[in-house]
């Protein structure tokens, strides 16, 4: 359960910061890491998709900035 700071945090950084805040990604981030820490996922298997991701996906790319449009 997410802590009041951690609720204040996120408002600040969406607030001041929303150009480089999706909260969505980091969920899925966060599911995707957890698949990986229980070993329901291959970490090279994750990394390779990350990097390959299609330009309309919420997966970063190098050189490529998420907003709040992504």
């Amino acid at each position: 359960m997410p802590s009041f700071t951690a609720f204040a945090v996120t408002r600040l950084l969406r607030d001041h910061f929303g150009d480089y805040v999706d909260v969505g990604f980091t969920a899925e981030m966060e599911e995707d890491l957890d698949q990986i820490a229980n070993g329901e996922r291959d970490p090279v298997d994750f990394v390779k998709a990350f990097y390959r991701a299609s330009p309309g996906s919420r997966k970063a790319r190098p050189g490529r900035r998420l907003g709040r449009s992504e």
